[in-house]
């Protein structure tokens, strides 16, 4: 099926039950997210830059989440225009771990959304952290799994 001019962008739909749910009569509806790889090396559209690395856009939880960043925030950054995503609608950054594929330049993102919770693994150099909130960012470090929102848990 062909929707417009993003038929060829990889868009995973999922939905999963929130953990607790009441048990018995009531049934819970499950959220529906929406992950939107903005960032990768697998060319699926010609309109989009590749380039190593990785990003995906969460939507459906209660925040908008930015997971990754890609190796270049102006691949991630145009990206995301030609995809019609406003960068001011991530409201938190989720880093997975500290190699340039999926953090680099994190700064030119932040630079264009500097209003975002980052949450990046405790084992980030603290210059790292400190570079973060030079753009007024909060930082978030994470050691062990966490509920990040309801419906949002690290591993």
């Amino acid at each position: 099926m062909q929707h417009g001019p993003f038929r060829k962008i990889p868009v995973i739909f999922i939905s999963f039950l929130l953990a607790g749910a009441l048990a018995g009569t009531v049934e819970a509806k499950a959220p529906v997210l929406r992950l939107t790889v903005a960032y990768d090396n697998i060319p699926c559209d010609s309109r989009l830059k590749t380039g190593w690395g990785f990003s995906c856009i969460i939507e459906g939880t209660e925040q908008t989440i930015l997971f990754d960043t890609g190796g270049d925030a102006g691949i991630l950054l145009g990206n995301m225009t030609i995809m019609d995503i406003d960068p001011t609608s991530v409201n938190t950054v989720f880093l997975s771990h500290i190699h340039a594929d999926h953090i680099g330049r994190l700064e030119g993102f932040l630079r264009r959304n500097p209003h975002v919770t980052v949450f990046a693994p405790e084992s980030f150099p603290i210059s790292f952290r400190q570079t973060i909130t030079g753009y007024g960012d909060k930082t978030q470090a994470v050691g062990d799994p966490i509920r990040l929102f309801d419906s949002v848990y690290s591993s």
